[in-house]
């Protein structure tokens, strides 16, 4: 059903060349195996949105300082869990000291690897280039 009706804009837009996607905190156990807010769950951002629907831009997420996350994640385990998940940017931490230090030290242990790393990035940079480059 989430298929069907729901996620059909999302397509859409994706086959239009959407930039950017902004991922939400809700959850889905319902449709998937997990209790993560969406924001937190490679089940829906790198299955579903990245290799089911074949979406390579940004994803971003919901403020993290909103309750689903601030009430049952630290900013530190949040903003790890959201790379983790396939986000390529976190978008305002409770704690940005926290979070940043965090994902600072997943990169170091090998938790978030270099590969994973570089996609975001390149896809900030893509966007960011093609921002730049586009004449008026």
């Amino acid at each position: 059903e989430l298929k069907a009706t729901d996620l059909v804009p999302y397509q859409n837009a994706i086959k239009d060349g959407l930039s950017w996607i902004m991922v939400g905190h809700i959850s889905l156990p319902n449709a998937t195996d997990e209790e993560l807010p969406a924001s937190l769950s490679p089940e829906i951002i790198t299955k579903l949105l990245r290799e089911e629907m074949g979406y390579d831009g940004i994803v971003i997420t919901d403020a993290m300082e909103m309750g689903a996350i601030a009430e049952n994640y630290s900013s530190a385990e949040a903003s790890v869990k959201a790379i983790e998940a396939g986000c390529d940017m976190i978008l305002m931490p409770g704690d940005f000291r926290a979070a940043y230090e965090a994902v600072l030290e997943a990169i170091k242990d090998g938790r978030i690897s270099q590969e994973r790393l570089d996609a975001s990035l390149t896809r900030i940079l893509r966007n960011k280039n093609r921002i730049t480059n586009t004449t008026d």
